[in-house]
């Protein structure tokens, strides 16, 4: 037998990898490992879907799961830096403590920007039943405006855990000028024009113009 097409998954919690197009030899057979990351507690139901040439057709399977308390959780469950100047940094620790009744080894990941793990050792973590571990996060704005990340235990595949929510605000200024162009219209030679400018500081922070320089042979 052989796929007409690629085959599909009709339930967003389960993946797999696969060939778009493979061969199945007669009395022989091909593995499919199928991952589940539940989004959420209770029993998920779906469709393994597997689009066969004629004359076999399109073969459905069940595929079903529940989707269980992680033993696994962050306290607390949010950290929020506040606003803090682009270049400065901040720390605050967060708790990760396995409630589970095995030991649990669980890989850490930022997903986003501006945050960091203080210590190498503390992104690869065994906890056995009942234990914690202290985190220490580092918040650096790389930029201005707000930056929300997170930091995700993964305990079942790559971004698959609960995880930590982590908020702040970089503050940098941002130069504005206007108008643009400034038309200064006709004058006279020998004579001059006033036209006002305005630099205006559109960004958050504090904005310092050490100087300002006329470019042009007039």
């Amino acid at each position: 037998i052989e796929l007409d097409g690629a085959p599909r998954v009709e339930l967003a919690e389960v993946s797999f990898d696969a060939a778009e197009v493979f061969p199945v030899p007669a009395r022989d057979f091909r593995a499919l490992e199928l991952r589940f990351a539940p989004l959420s507690e209770g029993p998920v139901t779906g469709e393994l879907v597997l689009p066969l040439r004629a004359p076999i057709g399109e073969v459905r399977v069940p595929v079903r799961g529940v989707g269980t308390p992680n033993p696994v959780v962050f306290e607390p469950a949010e950290l929020d830096f506040g606003e803090l100047p682009v270049g400065d940094r901040a720390t605050q620790t967060a708790t990760l403590r396995n409630e589970g009744d095995a030991n649990l080894t669980v890989q850490l990941a930022i997903d986003g920007r501006g945050y960091t793990v203080d210590s190498v050792e503390a992104l690869a973590l065994t906890l056995p039943p009942g234990a914690t571990a202290e985190l220490s996060l580092t918040f650096a704005p790389p930029r201005g405006g707000p930056l929300d990340a997170r930091l995700v235990a993964q305990v079942c595949g790559p971004g698959c855990g609960p995880d930590l929510q982590l908020r702040g605000v970089g503050l940098a200024p941002r130069i504005d000028v206007s108008p643009r162009p400034v038309e200064l219209g006709e004058v006279p030679l020998g004579s001059s024009a006033e036209e006002p400018l305005e630099i205006r500081n559109q960004g958050v922070g504090a904005l310092t113009v050490s100087a300002v320089e006329v470019a042009g042979e007039d």
